[in-house]
């Protein structure tokens, strides 16, 4: 049950134009959205790119901002990206690898 409010879900496009610029939502909580209480929060969210981090989005407080956050990249080769989310109670979950081809 905890995974399902916890695991982050990466919904990007299967296939971008090589340098140009993309949006990337992460949403954490593959089939139920997270809460965000003063008590219950996602304090970070980390993009990770072919294996490296490469943008993170900090949340100092909780109740005030939705469970998700969106990246704006560009790809130069197909890619593997990767998000990994940290809950100020329940700790660190990573989501399922997307690769994004690159034309």
């Amino acid at each position: 049950m905890l995974e399902q409010k916890h695991v982050p879900l990466i919904v990007a496009p299967e296939k971008v134009k090589k340098d140009e610029w993309f949006d990337l939502k992460v949403k954490v909580g593959f089939m139920k959205e997270h809460p965000s209480t003063p008590e219950h929060w996602i304090t970070e969210i980390k993009l990770i790119l072919n294996g490296r981090k490469v943008a993170k989005t900090e949340y100092k407080v909780g109740g005030v901002s939705a469970s998700e956050a969106t990246f704006r990249i560009k790809l130069t080769s197909d890619s593997t990206l990767e998000a990994v989310e940290h809950c100020n109670l329940h700790g660190t979950w990573i989501s399922e690898p997307v690769k994004v081809k690159v034309y």
